[in-house]
């Protein structure tokens, strides 16, 4: 065959293709209901997340009021505990000087007296008791009982505080939560979003079944930290 000869088999016929299938009016049905949904679950985790942040923000300033209290508190006690020991002193003091000179007695006692009644109410009443109790060491005043009870109530406004705090630190780290719940919950939308417009059925169930999954990660998020 010379090279002018023309080919016997002739030009090949072009292979059909097979035009993309179209979306199906059911699965864009349900991008919109996804659609829907994952809007609602975000506004609402938003809504939850800036209510938890202001209250958070109100039981901080509570907690630091209360550490103020406290600390006021403990520093007037400390103060009346100073007061309390040195007017102590005074008054063992003035009972060595009573038995050193017991003429002086009467006046002795008057100043003694005295000096008890200016002291925090029931120290007067403690030193009276250590007295008939021929001042045995258990019964001293000032002890134990007297400091528990001077330090009450700087020591429950502190736990108070401390409580107040954890709460605080707890619905912050609830709101951080949901605010990432609410990151997750974007994506979905923008997978959903871009498979309303797709022009393939496949890509459109492909988006669409990854904006499903990140919307179940991000509601069980959500739900999990609002229970």
């Amino acid at each position: 065959m010379s090279a002018q000869e023309p080919s016997a088999q002739g030009p090949s016929a072009p292979v059909p293709t097979r035009p993309p299938r179209a979306p199906s009016p059911a699965l864009e049905v349900v991008v919109s209901v996804l659609l829907g949904l994952v809007s609602a679950a975000t506004a609402l985790g938003a809504y939850q997340a800036a209510n938890w942040s202001i209250e958070a923000g109100a039981l901080h300033e509570v907690s630091q009021e209360l550490r103020d209290r406290n600390l006021g508190d403990y520093l007037t006690g400390a103060l009346a505990f100073d007061d309390d020991s040195t007017k102590l002193a005074q008054a063992i003091a003035l009972e060595a000087e009573v038995q050193l000179d017991p003429s002086r007695e009467g006046e002795v006692r008057a100043e003694q007296q005295r000096l008890l009644e200016a002291a925090s109410p029931g120290v007067a009443q403690q030193w009276q008791a250590w007295v008939e109790a021929d001042f045995a060491p258990e019964a001293v005043p000032l002890g134990d009982a007297y400091r528990e009870e001077l330090f009450l109530e700087p020591a429950s406004a502190n736990r108070a505080s401390a409580l107040t705090y954890e709460l605080a630190m707890d619905l912050e780290h609830r709101s951080v939560t949901l605010t990432a719940a609410a990151v997750v919950f974007a994506l979905a939308l923008l997978l959903l979003g871009v498979a309303g417009v797709a022009a393939r059925h496949a890509s459109m169930l492909v988006l669409t079944g990854g904006g499903a999954l990140a919307f179940a990660v991000g509601l069980i998020v959500t739900v999990a930290t609002i229970l």
